[in-house]
């Protein structure tokens, strides 16, 4: 919702949002990266890994909203083991 919803917002509301969005990016990518590096990730793109992950979250508010049978705290869980397989953790 984030990412789409910025282009409504008017300046500087807007530029602070796509900021805050491209930061959040850096330091996804940037936990894989050392991640891999240190032999806790097998991931081919770290880039595509955090961007996958960076879209489940912005969306889950989304998917939350609309389905009532799932407890938030469980797609949590299920959220979270998603992204370490998303980045191929071992262990």
């Amino acid at each position: 919702m984030v990412n789409q919803d910025t282009k409504h917002l008017k300046e500087p509301d807007r530029s602070v949002a796509q900021d805050i969005r491209r930061r959040n990016e850096r330091a996804f990518r940037q936990i894989i990266i050392d991640g891999s590096q240190e032999g806790l990730f097998a991931v081919d793109s770290p880039k595509l890994a955090s961007f996958s992950i960076r879209e489940m979250c912005v969306s889950i508010a989304r998917w939350l909203r609309d389905n009532r049978e799932t407890l938030p705290s469980s797609v949590a869980q299920q959220y979270g083991d998603y992204a370490l397989r998303v980045v191929g953790a071992r262990g």
